[in-house]
């Protein structure tokens, strides 16, 4: 199903994409 596999990347990017501002923000922080 393409909505699934669309929803599931989503999901996935989003979480990526929050990990990744958390990073940012304690290496700005540094």
């Amino acid at each position: 199903m393409d909505f699934l596999s669309g929803l599931g990347n989503y999901a996935f990017f989003s979480l990526i994409n929050d990990f990744l501002r958390d990073e940012i923000d304690i290496f700005q922080w540094t």
